[in-house]
């Protein structure tokens, strides 16, 4: 059964990658879609000046933060490391320096994390 979190504001930290968004290097685009009420950050999961003020601010995180694309991953492995693993640590270490003010942490993974793994045929 799923709970509905009492969340009356939400943050969101993006990168905005260019691969995935439609970031340019004279202006960021956020996704039309996005409720005009969140409080959007540009940054980096592994900013942990950043993430720590971001944590301390907020009661539930959804981390859904990745480098995403598998091929890529595959040649340039100390970027998508860096980003997925790191950024992870760097995310836990914040609610760490802040559990009194984190209810819940829910994660959410894909194949950024485990790959798109081999289809065998018999």
């Amino acid at each position: 059964m799923f709970q509905i979190l009492p969340i009356k504001k939400v943050t969101m930290l993006q990168s905005l990658i260019i691969l995935i968004s439609k970031c340019t290097a004279k202006k960021q685009l956020w996704p039309d879609y996005l409720h005009k009420d969140i409080n959007k950050v540009f940054g980096d999961v592994r900013d942990s000046k950043l993430v720590n003020e971001l944590v301390e601010k907020n009661e539930y995180i959804i981390h859904l933060a990745s480098a995403v694309g598998v091929g890529q991953s595959m040649y340039e492995v100390e970027h998508y490391t860096s980003v997925n693993s790191l950024g992870t640590g760097v995310l836990l270490q914040a609610i760490v320096n802040n559990k009194n003010s984190v209810k819940k942490l829910i994660l959410a993974s894909s194949m950024s994390v485990y790959g798109e793994g081999v289809l065998f045929r018999q």
